[in-house]
């Protein structure tokens, strides 16, 4: 379900649509897109610093 309403979303349709064409109520539409788009964003602050932090000098990184 959560591919079929980010691959709707990414076609430019609103919440009350894909809830519409998915026979869903919209809120948790709206839900699921935030969450996953939270999760994503916060894996990648992640995944980054980490990248970040083996790229740093120790000098740096110590305070």
């Amino acid at each position: 379900m959560l591919e079929s309403i980010k691959t709707l979303k990414s076609r430019g349709w609103s919440n009350r649509r894909i809830a519409k064409e998915l026979g869903i109520h919209r809120q948790p539409v709206a839900k699921l897109l935030t969450v996953k788009t939270t999760l994503e964003l916060h894996h990648s602050l992640v995944v980054g610093s980490q990248r970040l932090m083996a790229t740093r000098p120790l000098s740096i990184i110590l305070f």
